[in-house]
């Protein structure tokens, strides 16, 4: 009997090693990915994105596309004690602050999702009922029910929000300017005067459901 346990023993401790050295290379893996799609990213865009992806999973999304009319990174974690952290921290700093379900967003989408769409909004003023309003990208649903991932497409998006989020996010923009950023870029014929072209960049977070969104966007 002590010789079974021996054994069994040996072999859990064989498995376990393989899960951590088999984890520790998916993690270098995405580093590897991370560090090169931060590249084609200016740094002042993704200043406030994490240096490297400490746990697994996450989900990145990038475009540099010019003929989609925008460019953005978008990083996505999930973690419920590192959400909680930021939002902390992002509450005292920010530019501008907005709840997802707020009708009043601007929103930036690709090309091919505003052509798309059957409401084609122009956007005439940034500033509506005394606040302002820096463009945001639409958040496009990434369809969360064919992996392993630990959250439902639901928890992070919804059709019932202007901006693509589901409600229960915040929408912390850190940074926003009008201007040229993006060579190829051709003016928004549907964002206001001095808006035509800018960037934008911020975090959504979900603490309920520990979701982060780091994100940066130029039009």
């Amino acid at each position: 009997m002590k010789k079974y346990f021996i054994i069994t023993s040996l072999i859990f401790l064989i498995i376990g090693c393989n899960n951590k050295s088999s984890n520790k290379q998916e993690l270098n893996f995405a580093n590897r990915d991370y560090q090169n799609e931060l590249k084609e990213m200016p740094s002042y865009l993704v200043s406030h994105f994490p240096k490297k992806i400490e746990s697994l999973p996450i989900t990145s999304l990038i475009t540099v596309d010019t003929t989609s009319q925008c460019i953005y990174y978008m990083l996505l974690e999930f973690k419920k004690e590192k959400a909680l952290y930021l939002q902390k921290i992002f509450e005292k700093k920010h530019l501008a602050k907005y709840q997802s379900s707020d009708s009043n967003l601007i929103l930036i989408k690709i090309e091919s999702i505003r052509h798309k769409s059957k409401e084609k909004i122009i956007y005439n003023k940034i500033i509506i009922n005394n606040k302002t309003y820096f463009p945001l990208p639409f958040f496009e649903t990434y369809d969360y029910s064919k992996s392993v991932d630990i959250v439902k497409t639901e928890d992070v998006y919804s059709n019932s929000t202007k901006c693509g989020l589901s409600k229960d996010f915040i929408i912390y923009v850190l940074d926003s300017k009008p201007g040229h950023y993006w060579k190829g870029l051709t003016p928004l014929n549907y964002m206001p005067n001095g808006w035509k072209n800018g960037y934008s960049k911020g975090i959504c977070i979900n603490k309920g459901k520990g979701i982060i969104i780091y994100w940066g966007l130029i039009w």
